[in-house]
């Protein structure tokens, strides 16, 4: 009847950073030991730990911790479920949310690495039961450009560092890749196959809106909107 999401979130905000906490103890304790008896070795990564136990104590998540590019290695098999990047899904009532998903991030005091996502998702379990004519039509009326599930994946992506790109020969040949925002051509090629990054010598690149708007790669090429790179 009265939820509320900034009490739910710190809830589930809590409970991972008591995962976390249960990890560094166990960790540190062991630790704690070799440092004491002289053996450096792990000096670097009982040093961090210790600073990650003290924002866990103080109910910090570990995302927000800042961490050196010398600590990133050493960090990289532990996986603390706080340090991830986080998504917060607001399910609205048909006629949307009262507040932005800027507001609803402050509200929330999600932190870094966040993002916030609003659905109606009574409208989307609607929106699921239509057919294709019927789907377009309903979105039309409620002002929905794309599902709800759409723009989550999108936001995902976006929050992650990630984009799509897509490979086909043909209509019926088509293939979805994901590759880190800002990679280089020959990166994308490596998403394919090691060896297309290896031996990559060029790229044949038609600007998208080109080739929607003229229909075909051989009329982008006849009107000269493809260049090799």
């Amino acid at each position: 009847d009265k939820p509320d999401p900034a009490r739910d979130w710190r809830t589930i905000t809590d409970e991972l950073i008591l995962a976390d906490l249960v990890v560094v103890e166990k960790r540190v304790t062991r630790l704690a030991k070799e440092v004491e008896s002289g053996r450096m070795d792990n000096k670097l990564e009982y040093d961090v730990l210790l600073r990650r136990r003290k924002a866990l104590e103080e109910g910090k998540s570990i995302r927000t911790v800042t961490i050196l590019p010398a600590e990133k290695k050493t960090m990289r098999g532990y996986g603390f479920v706080s340090g991830m990047p986080v998504m917060a899904l607001i399910n609205a009532s048909d006629t949307g949310s009262s507040k932005s998903s800027d507001e609803w991030g402050k509200t929330l005091n999600l932190g870094p690495h966040a993002g916030v996502h609003i659905v109606r998702g009574k409208l989307e379990a609607e929106l699921a039961t239509f057919d294709a004519a019927d789907r377009e039509a309903f979105m039309s009326d409620y002002g929905l450009t794309n599902s709800a599930l759409d723009g989550m994946i999108a936001a995902c992506y976006s929050l992650l560092g990630l984009i799509t790109f897509f490979t086909g020969g043909s209509e019926k040949d088509v293939h979805a890749w994901t590759v880190r925002h800002g990679a280089a051509a020959p990166e994308a090629a490596g998403a394919i196959h090691s060896d297309f990054e290896q031996g990559f010598i060029r790229a044949e690149v038609t600007p998208v809106e080109d080739l929607l708007s003229l229909g075909s790669l051989a009329a982008a090429k006849k009107a000269g909107k493809s260049r090799l790179e």
